[in-house]
């Protein structure tokens, strides 16, 4: 078995070449204690402007284009064909900035895809519709003399210093999908309290997902402390009737790599199970899981840099065998990338190398190293205009024809999409 785990990670380097939001922006107080006085100086045109610049809109536009290259027959023996895909996203947001620090913010989502028919999408395994609408943020900003800050309200965030896993991620009931940079999940309805302690910082909340009753409240605690060129950070999590859970994460610079790790325990799990006999759940059993990863810059001209790096993810509750997938898939338990015991990850990140200033160009892959499927994914981003740009992505999947990476009869997939800021 290790003989064939090295050999199947040499073939994965020959394939490859390689938390909480700050107040932005100065306090407007002085502008608007000015009045309305001929003495003091601030016309009526002069107001309105500023009333103005208090609310901000705009958004974003995608369209996609996306097709999976799938064999004949799946994985199960079924005949498949190849699914081709057309989301159009539109993101809009209103954010009201006030005086005092006071401040609103409102973010909705809406995505409608003229080809979806209830499929399944064969790589991260969610079902498509034509439309679907959601509040994917909507939280109100304050602070108490500038010393302690809140956040009330359905509210993004992520937990961790993981750049692909991030078992600390505690109060997200999803798993982010990184085959994009920008994370597409929604907010988590929340209270949360953040203190500074000098260049320390601590975080309480109140997730007040599905708590119809006080006893249903999940409270959250993390501490976050620079240690030297360390900084190290402490969470821990409670849900009345469940096993606590708790996670410490660390980045630091070691010689010339920035180095980072995270770990979660709990004695035990809220997690379904799937296989022949059904469903089932074993609250008593305990959860550890763990990453770890580094980085490292190679500049090879004066404003020119290269970024390798690689992650490792050991996910304690994962599947040990590719025959308990079909019953995950049937039952509706997948979670891309989180379906079995360990992963591995190898990065190459070169933005606009030389006089190419409006390219980008990423180089991951992928492996499942508990059934020895895996993929390889070239992402080319380019600036069209300047507030317009495209980016083109192809991934090739290879290994295991039972693994996740391949289930399904994966071969490749492809995706174009274009991107409008306004």
């Amino acid at each position: 078995m290790k003989t064939k785990l090295v050999g199947f990670i040499a073939m994965m380097l020959v394939s490859g070449a390689v938390a909480a939001e700050d107040f932005p922006g100065a306090s407007s107080d002085a502008e608007f204690e000015k009045g309305f006085d001929k003495d003091q100086g601030m016309s009526q045109q002069d107001k309105d402007s500023a009333d103005a610049d208090r609310v901000k809109w705009g958004g974003t536009l995608w369209s996609e284009f996306q097709y999976y290259q799938l064999s004949s027959t799946s994985t199960a023996g079924v005949t498949t064909t190849s699914p081709f895909f057309s989301p159009h996203s539109l993101w809009l947001y209103l954010d009201a900035r006030l005086k005092n620090d006071v401040r609103g913010v409102v973010k909705l989502k809406t995505v409608y895809d003229p080809t979806a028919s209830g499929a399944v999408n064969p790589l991260t395994g969610t079902a498509t519709y034509k439309t679907v609408t959601d509040l994917e943020e909507m939280k109100l900003l304050f602070s108490v003399d500038k010393k302690v800050f809140f956040t009330v309200g359905k509210q993004k965030m992520k937990w961790g210093s993981g750049k692909y896993w991030n078992p600390t991620d505690f109060l997200n009931s999803s798993e982010r999908n990184f085959l994009y940079t920008t994370d597409l999940r929604s907010g988590v309805p929340l209270l949360k309290t953040h203190v500074p302690l000098g260049a320390s910082n601590l975080y309480l909340l109140q997730s007040f997902e599905n708590a119809s009753e006080l006893s249903k409240i999940r409270h959250a605690i993390r501490v976050e402390v620079p240690v030297g060129p360390a900084e190290v950070s402490a969470s821990a999590t409670v849900l009345n009737g469940t096993n606590p859970a708790f996670g410490i994460d660390l980045s630091t610079a070691l010689w010339d790599f920035d180095v980072y790790g995270e770990l979660a325990y709990s004695a035990g799990n809220q997690k379904t199970f799937y296989s022949a006999t059904g469903s089932s759940n074993d609250f008593q059993r305990a959860q550890l899981d763990w990453v770890a990863g580094l980085s490292y810059d190679i500049g090879y001209a004066d404003n020119d840099t290269l970024t390798l790096g690689a992650e490792y993810f050991n996910n304690g509750l994962g599947y040990s065998q590719p025959s308990s997938y079909a019953w995950v898939f049937a039952g509706g338990g997948y979670q891309a990338f989180h379906l079995s015991r360990q992963y591995g990850m190898i990065l190459a990140y070169l933005p606009k190398p030389g006089t190419w200033d409006r390219v980008t160009f990423t180089l991951l892959n992928i492996a499942n190293l508990t059934d020895f499927s895996a993929m390889t994914r070239v992402d080319v981003l380019y600036e069209l205009l300047d507030e317009l740009s495209l980016n083109v992505a192809v991934g090739v999947h290879y290994g295991n024809g039972d693994g996740e990476l391949k289930y399904g009869g994966q071969l490749l997939d492809f995706s174009a999409r274009l991107m409008v800021t306004f």
